[in-house]
C-alpha cells in the first residue's frame, strides 16, 4: 500500500513537472510570436514611412518646374534586418542649368533598431550631362564603396563617404582617379590620392596625396552651366571663396585661403594668402619637369628663402606668400611658376 502511494506521488510530480515545462515552452513560443509580430509590424511600417518620405522628396520638386526627377519603383529587401529600399534608376534634370544626373542601382538603408541615419549607397556609374542637344557634354563618374549619410533626427548635414573613384571627361581632363574622399553638406571636401591625367602634364607629378577644401559660393550657382550662364554669373560678382584649403602635392605642402573668380573672357583670376612648405624640393621638381629653367631655380630658391626669413617661423623651407592667378599665369610672390591652359567654352 505504502509502495503504491509512493508510486502515485512520483507519477503526479512527474506529470506536474512535464506540465510546467510544457507551459513554459508554450509561453516562450507565444512571447517569440508576439515579439516577432510587433517587430514585423514595426519593420514594414518604418519601410513604408521611408518610401513615403523618399517619394515626398521627389514630388516636393513640383514647385520647381525646371527640375525633373524620375525615380524607378522602390523594392524592399533584407527583412527582418536592415531595411533596404532599392531603385534601379534615378534621373534628375535641371532644365534651367541645362544639366542632368543619371545613376543606376540606388539603395536606401536604415537600421530599424536605431533609425537615426539614412544611408544612400551611391556605388556604381554616374553620368552627368552639361548642355543640351549637340553641344551636350557627358562626364562619367565610377565609384566604389560610396555612401551618403543623411541624419533623420538631428539636421547635422549630409556626408558622402567615397571609396575608389574615377572621373572621365574626355573633352576637358581625360581620366582622373582618387582612392577615397568625403563630401560634407557644409561645403567641405576631403579627397585622398588623386591621380591626375597625363594629358594635363602635371607640374609636380601625377598624384596629389591629399586635398582639403572648405568653400562657399558667392552669388550661388550659375543659372546654367554653359558660356551664357557663367557670363551672367560673372557679371553678378560670382566667385568661389576658399575659406580654407590644404594641398599635399609631391614635395609641396600648401595651405591658406582666398578667392577665385572669372574674367570677362571666362578665364580664372584669383588671389590667395598661403603658407608654402617643401620649397627646395618643389623648385627642383619643377626644374626637372621643365616648368622652371634650371638656371633660374637657384635664384628662385634664394629669393624664397629671403622671404622665409621675414616670416614669423624663420624656417627656410616654410614661407608665407601671396598667390595670384592672372592672365593665365600662376604667380607666387614675385615669381611666375607656370602658365595655365586656356579654358575653351562652348556656346
Amino acid at each position: 500500500m505504502r509502495h503504491s502511494l509512493s508510486s502515485i506521488k512520483f507519477q503526479l510530480l512527474t506529470l506536474l513537472k512535464i506540465k510546467g515545462q510544457l507551459v513554459a515552452l508554450l509561453a516562450g513560443i507565444s512571447l517569440v510570436f508576439v515579439i516577432g509580430a510587433i517587430w514585423s509590424f514595426y519593420w514594414f511600417s518604418l519601410a513604408v514611412f521611408l518610401e513615403v518620405k523618399i517619394m515626398d522628396w521627389v514630388d516636393g520638386k513640383k514647385d520647381m518646374p525646371h527640375i525633373k526627377i524620375s525615380l524607378a519603383p522602390l523594392t524592399r529587401s533584407n527583412f527582418p534586418s536592415t531595411i533596404n529600399l532599392s531603385s534601379p534608376a534615378l534621373t534628375i534634370i535641371d532644365e534651367k542649368r541645362e544639366s542632368a544626373w543619371h545613376t543606376k542601382g540606388l539603395r536606401f538603408s536604415v537600421e530599424p533598431a536605431a533609425p537615426t541615419v539614412l544611408e544612400i549607397n551611391l556605388s556604381g556609374q554616374h553620368r552627368f550631362t552639361f548642355g543640351l542637344g549637340e553641344s551636350a557634354k557627358d562626364l562619367f563618374v565610377f565609384t566604389k564603396d560610396t555612401t551618403a549619410y543623411q541624419p533623420l533626427i538631428k539636421n547635422s548635414g549630409t556626408v558622402i563617404q567615397m571609396g575608389e573613384t574615377s572621373i572621365h571627361f574626355p573633352e576637358i581632363i581625360g581620366k582622373l582617379r582618387f582612392d577615397s574622399g568625403k563630401i560634407h553638406s557644409n561645403n567641405r571636401i576631403t579627397i585622398n590620392n588623386i591621380n591626375l591625367p597625363k594629358r594635363l602634364k602635371p607640374p609636380l607629378g601625377e598624384k596629389i596625396q591629399k586635398l582639403e577644401i572648405l568653400f562657399s559660393l558667392i552669388s550661388g550657382l550659375p543659372k546654367s552651366l554653359n558660356k551664357k550662364g557663367f557670363l551672367e554669373w560673372q557679371k553678378l560678382g560670382g566667385a568661389l571663396e576658399l575659406e580654407r584649403f590644404f594641398i599635399s602635392y609631391g614635395p609641396l605642402r600648401l595651405s591658406g585661403k582666398g578667392k577665385i573668380a572669372l574674367t570677362n573672357q571666362l578665364q580664372p583670376i584669383g588671389t590667395f594668402t598661403m603658407s608654402v612648405g617643401g620649397i627646395s624640393d618643389t623648385i627642383d621638381t619643377l626644374a626637372n619637369n621643365g616648368i622652371v629653367s634650371p638656371q633660374d631655380a637657384p635664384l628662385i630658391k634664394i629669393g624664397l628663402r629671403m622671404l622665409a626669413k621675414e616670416s614669423t617661423n624663420g624656417d627656410p623651407e616654410q614661407v608665407e606668400l601671396p598667390l595670384i592667378i592672372q592672365d593665365g599665369l600662376i604667380n607666387v610672390g614675385p615669381f611666375t611658376l607656370f602658365q595655365l591652359p586656356r579654358f575653351r567654352w562652348s556656346k
